[in-house]
């Protein structure tokens, strides 16, 4: 197809997607003694992909507008 323009859905990528919260949180059942290191460090992976999606979003929007 030759059309192209502004998808009305778009889905970003980032590093915190379902697969890699699935294995963290099976990492947090498997390994309880580390939960609180694990859990930082998917709050830390989350907060990274939150500034990606947000740096996205601003690249898009200014685009456009």
């Amino acid at each position: 197809s030759n059309k192209k323009g502004i998808k009305s859905f778009y889905y970003q990528a980032g590093i915190a997607e379902r697969t890699e919260g699935f294995i963290l949180f099976t990492l947090m059942i498997v390994f309880n003694n580390y939960i609180t290191f694990i859990t930082n460090i998917y709050s830390l992976i989350v907060i990274i992909t939150a500034l990606q999606r947000m740096l996205e979003a601003k690249k898009i929007f200014t685009k456009y507008n």
